[in-house]
């Protein structure tokens, strides 16, 4: 049976949720449709959480937006605003010390469109340790962290509706999660979960830059083309080569890279919105491998826009 959840966080409280802050004006991390979250870049104050049936909880200071969830039968974290930022001047940070805690944060919207394919993704900064030095993890818990999608608005993250990230366990550095799924109401509800599994002295977790937004559609078929019509020659421009009918295509806004990584050497400069050519992506669903200019290499992606759902992607190794 599962463990006893906080029941307060349950409570309808659609009302308080549309009126908890404004979005931010820093830029998605995904560029899709329209940003739908209020408050994506944890920008703002942040003051004592109060639940819809009034109970503050003076350690939970969270960004206006956004509501914690936490399982009772586990220590309750605490939350503050983040030591770290992957963009703007803030970011959430919430942490256990010598405990660990299956915890996190989740936001409910209203706009959405059934049937439509939506994405949520949000940057995760991990720090766990036995040690002090708040840049780097000694002898870390073993932290997994996933983000999830309740295609029919629900608001418990432990539904069975509830889509799913695979966990992932990382350190020290900003890595974007992200997860896709089909809306079956005007509803949509996301989460960030993690679970340490050893109560080391800091499970520490920042988020920051959420984005929830429509997976671009594909492309329109397109018309046949007109009979030539013989000009003077001018210079070629570089043109890609026709995609295959089943190829899947993105139009990204980020450089190719050597490797699957920021530090990566760039071979060449993508126009934005330009159309590649998709021949795979990573396991971590970071980095997605195209084709521009006859010369393969590494995007980032949650940087453009493809003409399918991302999870049709086939994985492939990354140097």
């Amino acid at each position: 049976m599962l463990a006893s959840i906080r029941s307060r966080w349950l409570l309808p409280a659609l009302a308080l949720l549309v009126a908890l802050g404004a979005a931010s004006g820093a830029p998605a991390l995904a560029q899709g449709g329209p940003n739908l979250l209020n408050n994506p870049g944890f920008e703002g104050q942040y003051v004592p959480y109060t639940y819809p049936d009034g109970t503050r909880i003076g350690e939970f200071h969270i960004a206006a937006g956004w509501n914690p969830w936490f399982n009772e039968g586990l220590r309750r974290p605490e939350y503050k605003p983040g030591n770290y930022s992957y963009n703007g001047s803030a970011s959430q940070q919430y942490f256990t010390s010598y405990s660990v805690h299956q915890a996190g944060l989740w936001q409910r919207v209203e706009n959405a469109t059934p049937g439509r394919t939506y994405r949520f993704s949000v940057a995760v900064y991990v720090w766990s340790s036995s040690e002090g030095d708040i840049y780097t993890s000694v002898q870390p818990g073993n932290v997994n962290v996933r983000v999830g999608i309740d295609p029919t608005g629900g608001i418990s993250p432990y539904a069975s509706t509830v889509i799913w990230s695979p966990f992932a366990m990382f350190y020290d550095q900003w890595r974007v999660l992200s997860v896709d799924a089909v809306a079956q109401s005007n509803a949509l509800t996301v989460f960030v979960w993690s679970q340490p599994e050893f109560p080391v002295l800091h499970n520490d977790i920042a988020l920051d830059e959420a984005y929830l937004g429509e997976v671009a559609p594909a492309p329109a078929p397109t018309q046949p083309a007109a009979p030539a019509v013989h000009q003077a020659q001018q210079p070629a421009a570089f043109t890609q080569p026709t995609a295959a009918p089943d190829a899947i295509t993105m139009r990204p806004i980020d450089d190719l890279r050597l490797r699957a990584s920021i530090y990566g050497d760039t071979l060449d400069v993508i126009p934005a919105g330009f159309p590649v050519i998709v021949l795979g992506r990573t396991a971590d669903r970071n980095w997605a491998l195209v084709e521009y200019d006859g010369q393969q290499g590494w995007v980032a992606s949650w940087l453009g826009r493809y003409s399918t759902a991302f999870d049709a992607i086939p994985v492939v190794a990354a140097p």
